[in-house]
């Protein structure tokens, strides 16, 4: 797999009322069960943010709080693929990794559509997607949406979850204490 991956933990946690990456779910923090996560598919993982995760590459924050487009313009992809994940999934499912790679083909992203929203920070994005993401920086842009506006992107729908059987729940992100508290009482037994 010519891949590699991304975790994002430099969030301000505002609406959770505290660093996402480092809320413990059952007794891991968020950040470092997602590094693990990916790390199981021997891939190359670096973390953007304030602090490293043992196991992955990191690349401290030269701007905190700037947000995830000023975080990703520092990261120069090696593989052909980057998988990018914000840390706030607590139930992620690794094996998405590998079913979006068979999506990619044609297309500078693939990204998962939950409740009619895209998830641009759990989503596969070809290696040329980050030239154009180094342009909208040069255009004074400084929003996901703007860089993937640009991008030719395949919308990955519910159905296609089911067919890859991966429960859609396990790709979704919390950001308060309510929508954490929920996804955990909610989550499937094998999680």
């Amino acid at each position: 797999m010519d891949v590699e991956a991304v975790v994002l933990t430099g969030g301000r946690g505002r609406r959770m009322g505290t660093d996402k990456a480092g809320i413990a779910i059952d007794g891991v923090p968020m950040g470092l069960r997602l590094v693990r996560s990916l790390l199981s598919l021997e891939i190359p993982v670096t973390v953007l943010g304030r602090e490293s995760i043992e196991g992955a590459a990191f690349i401290p924050d030269s701007d905190e709080f700037a947000g995830p487009l000023a975080a990703l313009e520092a990261f120069s992809p090696s593989r052909g693929a980057i998988f990018i994940a914000s840390c706030d999934m607590p139930l992620f499912d690794s094996r998405l990794v590998r079913a979006l790679c068979d999506s990619l083909e044609k297309f500078d992203a693939a990204i998962p559509v939950i409740d009619g929203r895209r998830q641009p920070l759990c989503a596969l994005y070809g290696h040329e997607a980050f030239q154009i993401l180094k342009q909208v920086r040069a255009d004074g842009q400084s929003s996901i949406r703007a860089w993937t506006d640009r991008l030719q992107v395949l919308e990955i729908e519910a159905s296609w979850f089911a067919s890859a059987r991966i429960d859609i729940t396990r790709i979704r992100g919390v950001n308060t204490p309510e929508e954490l508290d929920k996804l955990l009482a909610d989550r499937p037994a094998s999680a």
